[in-house]
C-alpha cells in the first residue's frame, strides 16, 4: 500500500493506493515520495501483519499475529530507512532490559527486507489524544491528576537508571490508557541513555511538545519534564500548546496559563505546568520526582478548595468518568508465553 505524502496548506493527504500506482487517487499528484506500508496479511520475519496502527516520516507501527500463535497479538515497528537500522539496535539495547507496570515490554529487534523492525506488547486502548478528540475538548482537571500520577512514576524509573534513560518523545499520542484505566507510555523511537543519543536530534521529538534545547543540540532529563508539561498543557486546554522552539525565537512568549484558556484548571495545577515548560531548563523542576511532588501538593489544594455539592438521595447518581473513556477491550498474553 502506498500512502501519499503529498502536502497542500499544512495537510498532508495520507491517501491509500494500490501497490504499483503512480498517482494518487484523491489528490491527483504523483506518488513517487509516497510512503510504503505493509498490507494486511503480509508475513514479516515471523509475524502477520494484520493492520496499519499509524505512520510518521520515518516509520510505521502494525498490530500483527505471531504466526506460531495467532491468538497473541504484537505491536511492530518499522524503521523505513535502512540507515538507521544501527541506531535502531542500539535503541532496542536500551529499552529490551526495562520493566515497569506503565510500560510495554520489547521483546526483539530484526531486519526484513532492508527496514529494521522492533517488536513489542500491543497494547489495548486509546491514547489520550484520541480520548480528546473523541469528546472535543480538554479532559478534566481531576483525571489528568489521576494519568499524571502514573506518568511520573514511569518518568521517575527511566530517569533512575545510570545513566538516566530519556524517552524525549511525551505527548498525549504517545500515552495509552487502557481498558482498567492503567497508562502505558509508548513509543521510545527517540530514546537517549546519557550522552548516547539513538537519532539525530533534527529528528527528536514532536514540534509542539519539544522544548526549544531539543532542536538546538542537546537534551537531558529536565527535556522530559517540558514534554510532559507540555502534555499537560494540551489535556487541560485542548489545545497544542506553541512549540517551544518558536517561544524561544519569540518576544513575548506567546505561552498562556492553562488557567488562562480553561478557568476549571485550579491555579495550583497551572502553575506547576508553566514551570515544567519555561524555556529555561534550569527554572523547571531539577527532577521529576520534583515535579510529580509538585503535582500531589496541586492536587490537594484542589480537594481541598472544591466546592461541596449535594447529591438529591432520589437522583440517579452519574456513572464514573472512566466508564466513558475506554471501550470494552481485552488485554493479550505476553509474548514469552508463547
Amino acid at each position: 500500500m502506498l500512502l501519499c505524502r503529498s502536502r497542500e496548506q499544512n495537510t498532508t493527504c495520507n491517501t491509500p493506493n494500490r501497490d504499483g500506482s503512480q498517482f494518487c487517487q484523491h489528490c491527483g499528484r504523483p506518488l513517487q515520495n509516497a510512503l510504503y506500508v505493509h498490507n494486511a496479511g503480509m508475513q514479516v520475519g515471523r509475524y502477520r501483519i494484520l493492520r496499519l496502527i499509524d505512520h510518521g516520516s520515518f516509520g510505521a507501527v502494525y498490530e500483527a499475529e505471531v504466526m506460531a500463535r495467532p491468538d497473541v497479538h504484537v505491536a511492530l515497528k518499522e524503521s523505513l530507512d535502512p540507515e538507521n537500522i544501527p541506531e535502531f539496535a542500539t535503541e532496542f539495547a536500551v529499552i529490551y532490559r526495562l520493566r515497569h507496570p506503565n510500560l510495554p515490554r520489547y521483546y526483539e529487534m530484526f531486519e526484513h527486507a532492508g527496514a529494521g523492525f522492533l517488536v513489542m506488547d500491543f497494547v489495548y486502548g486509546q491514547s489520550l489524544y484520541a480520548i480528546m478528540k473523541r469528546q472535543n475538548g480538554p479532559i478534566s482537571e481531576q483525571m489528568v491528576f489521576g494519568y499524571a500520577d502514573q506518568i511520573s512514576e514511569v518518568l521517575t524509573y527511566l530517569h533512575s537508571h545510570s545513566p538516566p534513560v530519556i524517552h524525549r518523545d511525551i505527548k498525549p499520542q504517545n500515552v495509552l490508557l487502557t481498558s482498567e484505566g492503567q497508562v502505558k507510555l509508548v513509543d521510545f523511537g527517540l530514546v537517549k541513555q546519557g550522552q548516547a543519543i539513538v537519532q539525530g536530534t533534527a529528528r527528536a521529538g514532536t514540534l509542539f511538545y519539544a522544548p526549544p534545547e531539543q532542536w538546538l543540540g542537546g537534551t537531558d532529563t529536565r527535556s522530559d519534564i517540558y514534554s510532559f508539561g507540555a502534555t499537560l498543557y494540551h489535556l487541560l486546554t485542548g489545545r497544542q500548546p506553541p512549540p517551544g522552539i518558536h517561544r524561544y525565537r519569540s518576544s513575548p512568549d506567546p505561552l498562556q496559563p492553562p488557567a488562562a484558556i480553561n478557568p476549571r484548571v485550579t491555579s495550583a495545577l497551572s502553575a506547576v505546568v508553566m514551570r515544567a515548560m519555561h524555556l529555561d531548563p534550569a527554572r523547571r523542576f531539577f527532577s521529576i520526582s520534583d515535579m510529580h511532588q509538585a503535582l500531589l501538593d496541586a492536587r490537594r489544594r484542589a480537594v481541598s478548595t472544591r466546592p461541596l455539592v449535594a447529591t438529591p438521595a432520589e437522583a440517579p447518581r452519574p456513572k464514573p468518568a472512566t466508564s466513558q473513556l475506554v471501550s470494552r477491550l481485552g488485554v493479550t498474553r505476553p509474548l514469552d508465553a508463547a
